[in-house]
């Protein structure tokens, strides 16, 4: 039903960074199933910013498959699924973003966590994911870490769902 993604990248800027980490999950009802996980050989140098804020270095990331070896096979598994992410503008963009480097269109539905948060739970002080995940007791053990981060999104969007009043 619905395929939850987290990426870590190379910059913020949508149409220039590049994915350095991705982890898949996919959603439906009560399960969570991890679909994949995986560094990506983003081609271009990892400021040492992204690689304190990650914990990904360069030298691991420069052995992984570039995001072209693995563009079937994650195009694969949102085919019939809704997109979603925590803030899944960004991270929907730089996915498109990548395909379309690769010369693969991709189009999707996508729902964000963010602004469902933001119904299901009002009156916060902070929507981000950390801040998210303790409020609600969701275990975020490596944030700013894909697999990580889309585990706990997909387990947020579990919650929102049960929560909101819609």
């Amino acid at each position: 039903m619905y395929t939850v993604i987290d990426l870590e990248t190379t910059g913020l800027n949508t149409k220039t960074c590049r994915i350095i980490e991705i982890a898949i999950f996919h959603v439906d009802g009560d399960k969570v199933e991890k679909k994949l996980s995986t560094l990506v050989n983003p081609k271009v140098f990892i400021s040492p910013l992204i690689q304190r804020i990650t914990g990904i270095k360069y030298y691991d990331a420069m052995k992984a498959p570039t995001f072209k070896e693995i563009a079937t096979d994650v195009k694969k598994l949102f085919r019939g699924k809704v997109f979603v992410a925590h803030n899944s503008k960004y991270d929907y963009e730089v996915l498109r973003n990548e395909f379309y480097r690769n010369g693969i269109p991709f189009r999707r539905k996508h729902l964000c966590t963010l602004a469902l948060s933001r119904v299901a739970f009002p009156n916060l002080n902070s929507y981000k994911l950390g801040n998210l995940c303790e409020k609600l007791g969701i275990d975020l053990t490596n944030a700013h870490r894909a697999e990580d981060d889309a585990h706990a999104t997909a387990v947020l969007l579990q919650r929102t769902l049960a929560e909101a009043p819609f």
